[in-house]
């Protein structure tokens, strides 16, 4: 008799647990429903001002550019005392151009815009290095460049710069620096 009274009294414990943790629960999401729902909203406008302002991936956009723009500077502050039209600065130029299209086509982005505009850079920069590789092919193939030859070499410098520029104003809309 002890026997079967202890599992009936272990039975109705457990009867009366399980209707306590339901009450319990039942509870705990009835009181907490306006908790909840300013949590998530809370996190909505996170996620929206994250996806509103893509400040890690301006950051990857601006430094390579920044970084492409500091050995453009650096070969033209070496060569501040040449006159002239020299193949080998052009060839420099159009290489780092290159090379920023290169960084910048392998940057993985999230936002749209962003994305759109990498998309515009990489061929502006690629563009503008063709430009300078035929700028340098100029040079070379005119050793003494007539007036419609500099004007040429100067036209494909100047279309190149041109190029990134209008790419880049778009993109500080979108980033700021």
């Amino acid at each position: 008799m002890t026997q079967a009274n202890t599992q009936a009294q272990n039975q109705s414990e457990l009867q009366q647990n399980l209707y306590m943790s339901k009450f319990y629960m039942s509870n705990f999401f009835c009181s907490r429903s306006l908790g909840r729902q300013i949590l998530a909203l809370g996190a909505l406008v996170v996620v929206v001002l994250t996806g509103c302002t893509p400040r890690e991936e301006c950051a990857l956009i601006n430094g390579a550019l920044a970084e492409g723009n500091l050995r453009i500077q650096e070969i033209n502050e070496n060569n501040l005392g040449n006159a002239g039209y020299n193949q080998g600065i052009e060839r420099q130029v159009g290489r780092i151009y290159f090379d920023i299209s290169q960084v910048l086509d392998g940057l993985l982005l999230s936002n749209r815009r962003l994305q759109t505009i990498q998309f515009q850079l990489v061929e502006a920069y690629q563009q503008a290095s063709d430009y300078r590789y035929q700028a340098a092919e100029l040079i070379a193939s005119n050793p003494e460049p007539s007036n419609q030859i500099k004007a040429d070499i100067r036209t494909l410098q100047l279309d190149s710069e041109a190029n990134v520029g209008e790419v880049t104003e778009a993109l500080r809309k979108q980033c700021p620096i």
